[in-house]
């Protein structure tokens, strides 16, 4: 083995034995160390050196890496990141996270519209509803910091009581306010700079039996499920009610809203990439009025063509 060869091997041996304590690989002390061992003078075996402690440095770092990211050593099993559910965690994307406590008080709800406020979260944006007013924005999640920014709101008028009023107030605040989350098996919990539980979240889950809610009306959203955004989508529903749901992003819910008469489909129209599109029912026969409760139209536009699935959610 040549003295190049032989300084080479020694300080790989150097760099494993700092890197599982994440001790800093100096790559003028390498240098200097292989120096030390051999005093030839050549360049070639200058050269040489330098070669060895640049990859003693990158092989360092890359096990330092390896080691940071291994399973266990992060905090993957306390968050369930975008698309990152865990054995003992839901997922953060796909279910509707329902408001179970605000402030550390348990949250309130209309029993006569069966409204509640609720959260649901994409790869990029959050949507949902304060209890009147639908919801939307964008989010970043980095390991378990959250930093929820664009938070905008309909301006629907809705006649509640001074709870509720105040809770639609705070809810939007705090929401501002999340800078961390964690989910522990199916609660999401929402955190300010302090610490402090601002906002407590059940997957799919109903209000708690201390707030009832009862569904006495059909409430639906809509969920685009294409590629391209949908602007001016709007419902006319078989009674001639007509509900305005606005703009919805790809893979975006609205909030729910009280519909007239409904069934599993009804004209819907849209702007989808700068043209008008509709999707226009021949007939209801055979159908079935939708009892009160929530349901969901899961729109997808492709080839030109708006499509809708039925989905029963309460």
């Amino acid at each position: 083995m040549t003295d190049t060869e032989q300084i080479f091997r020694d300080g790989l041996d150097d760099a494993a034995r700092k890197s599982p304590q994440m001790d800093p690989i100096e790559l003028d002390e390498v240098i200097e160390q292989s120096r030390a061992e051999s005093r030839t003078g050549s360049r070639s075996v200058t050269s040489g050196l330098l070669m060895a402690a640049a990859f003693v440095l990158i092989a360092g770092l890359g096990l330092g890496w390896w080691l940071s990211a291994a399973p266990g050593t992060g905090q993957r099993g306390l968050v369930a990141g975008p698309g990152d559910p865990t054995a003992s965690s839901a997922p953060l994307i796909g279910p509707t996270w329902r408001l179970t406590e605000i402030g550390g008080k348990p949250a309130v709800f209309d029993a006569s519209g069966g409204r509640g406020p609720d959260l649901t979260f994409s790869k990029k944006t959050i949507s949902g509803t304060d209890g009147c007013n639908g919801l939307t924005g964008s989010y970043r999640l980095d390991g378990d910091k959250l930093k929820i920014t664009d938070l905008i709101s309909t301006l629907i008028g809705c006649d509640q009581s001074d709870a509720l009023q105040k809770q639609q107030v705070a809810y939007g605040d705090n929401l501002n306010r999340s800078v961390r989350l964690a989910i522990d098996g199916s609660t999401l919990t929402l955190f300010d700079t302090s610490g402090t539980a601002l906002l407590v979240f059940e997957a799919g889950s109903s209000p708690s039996p201390q707030n009832p809610t009862t569904v006495t009306t059909v409430q639906i959203r809509l969920q685009n499920e294409s590629t391209l955004p949908m602007d001016d989508v709007a419902v006319t529903f078989a009674d001639g009610k007509r509900v305005t749901y606005g703009s919805i992003a790809p893979g975006q819910r609205t909030s729910y809203e009280v519909a007239g008469e409904a069934y599993r489909y009804a004209y819907v129209g849209a702007t989808i990439d700068g043209k008008e599109r509709v999707l226009q029912p021949i007939d209801y026969v055979g159908e079935t009025l939708l009892t009160p409760g929530r349901y969901t139209y899961v729109l997808t536009y492709t080839a030109g063509s708006l499509d809708l699935e039925f989905v029963t959610d309460q």
